[in-house]
């Protein structure tokens, strides 16, 4: 029954009553019917759909394939590019780099050969100035005023001595060529340095060759009979000699020297001999002496007889030779304060 379900009751033969229920159905046939043609029709639908989704996908397939070989192409190509661009950017690189690291070798291997032969120059210059140095300990001691360090002959001196090692690098400097540019700190020996020393030697004696280096001025001043003076009295004959001595010391100092005072000078005997009169009489030294007046060297020597003359003798000469060696202090007195 459409309507609903209903109960039937049944009498089986052995007389037993059931009672049967039927349930309604689910649907009608038509319905059912309907459905299965709605169900075929929906699937044909389906199929149709599915079929144009697969196309879709197939040609979606296709396009992502094209897509992904043309990326891959471009990739490659753009890999390929990038690389060919680094690479010739590495040579370009690598290029400057070599002509860069050659040129930093030379200019260092051009810099050792400066320095190298820089230290030679020097070391030679430093021969030379040693040398010059040598000779002027020698000038100092034969010039220089040892009892003023701070004198105008030693300043003189040192002058002369600084042109000599530095003369030729402040004649370069003054008179030089001003566009030139020598890589060298220093210069290297020329003709003024191997000069030097023999050049300030030079100037150190032209300029105190005619002043008075020495402090002490020594000499032998020979004496003959023919300088002595014989004189008789009380039989005792009496030999003088007295002699002036100028031109003792340099030009540079006679002015000054002459205005000295009690200049100290000392003489003594350096040979003496007697004529057999004077043996025959006792002849003997009885004095020499130095003085300076009015700058000049005066020596006296006294020789006299030990035994006396008779009256009527005649004087003779006691004395043959008689050589007087003296010695003068040049420099300047100092008074004596009581």
């Amino acid at each position: 029954m459409p309507g609903g379900s209903g109960a039937l009751t049944a009498v089986l033969p052995n007389g037993r009553v059931l009672w049967l229920r039927s349930e309604p159905p689910l649907a009608p046939s038509t319905a059912v019917t309907h459905l299965s043609e709605l169900a075929e029709h929906s699937a044909r639908w389906r199929r149709a759909t599915n079929r144009a989704h697969g196309v879709r996908i197939d040609a979606l397939s296709r396009v992502v394939s094209e897509d992904d070989v043309r990326l891959s192409d471009g990739i490659v190509a753009r890999t390929r590019a990038t690389r060919d661009r680094l690479e010739k950017s590495h040579v370009r690189l690598h290029r400057k780099l070599v002509k860069a690291r050659k040129a930093y070798r030379g200019s260092v291997a051009r810099q050792f050969r400066i320095e190298r032969e820089a230290v030679r120059r020097l070391g030679r210059r430093d021969l030379w100035d040693q040398i010059v140095l040598a000779t002027a300990g020698a000038v100092f001691a034969a010039y220089g005023e040892r009892d003023k360090p701070f004198g105008t002959t030693n300043i003189a001196l040192t002058l002369a001595l600084l042109m000599w090692i530095v003369g030729d690098d402040i004649v370069d400097a003054i008179f030089g060529p001003k566009d030139t540019f020598s890589p060298y700190p220093i210069n290297d020996t020329d003709t003024w340095s191997y000069l030097a020393p023999i050049g300030f030697v030079l100037t150190a004696w032209w300029l105190m060759h005619d002043r008075q280096n020495e402090r002490f001025v020594t000499g032998v001043q020979p004496l003959r009979a023919k300088d002595m003076l014989n004189e008789r009295q009380g039989g005792i004959v009496t030999a003088t000699a007295a002699v002036t001595i100028s031109g003792i010391v340099k030009p540079g100092l006679e002015l000054d020297f002459e205005n000295y005072q009690d200049v100290p000078a000392v003489a003594t005997i350096a040979a003496l001999e007697f004529t057999a009169d004077g043996i025959k009489l006792g002849a003997r030294l009885v004095s020499a002496t130095a003085k300076v007046v009015n700058g000049e060297l005066q020596l006296v020597a006294t020789v006299e007889t030990t035994v006396a003359l008779g009256l009527g003798d005649p004087t003779p000469d006691v004395v043959s030779v008689l050589d007087l060696a003296w010695m003068v202090d040049t420099a300047k007195p100092v008074p004596i304060v009581a």
